[in-house]
């Protein structure tokens, strides 16, 4: 009997630091899970929307609180990044759900 339970999981490993609008530096390291088809499905419709950034902000706190050790980014965290981190948490996390994608194991 074949048991999904017993598939290993793989983990999108991120550092962040950002500094908040009182100057207080807040860094934190997330192993991120796979998503959801469902949220997948959502993060790429918000992702479309690359010059909206509340769409983007949006993508990428579905992307971050979906963690190994249930952390909740807040939004203040999220806000603080800039449409360039943005970009790049996006595109690394792209490459690494197709890396998992396309992986025979």
């Amino acid at each position: 009997m074949f048991d999904i339970n017993t598939i290993n999981k793989r983990y999108f490993d991120i550092s962040i630091s950002v500094t908040d609008d009182e100057g207080k530096e807040h860094s934190f390291r997330l192993d991120v899970e796979p998503p959801k088809v469902k949220t997948l499905k959502k993060i790429i419709a918000l992702s479309k929307n690359k010059d909206n950034e509340e769409a983007m902000s949006e993508a990428i706190r579905l992307i971050l609180n979906k963690n190994k050790t249930n952390f909740k980014v807040s939004d203040e965290i999220i806000e603080n990044l800039d449409i360039d981190q943005y970009k790049a948490i996006f595109n690394e996390y792209s490459k690494w759900l197709n890396e998992v994608r396309n992986s025979p194991n």
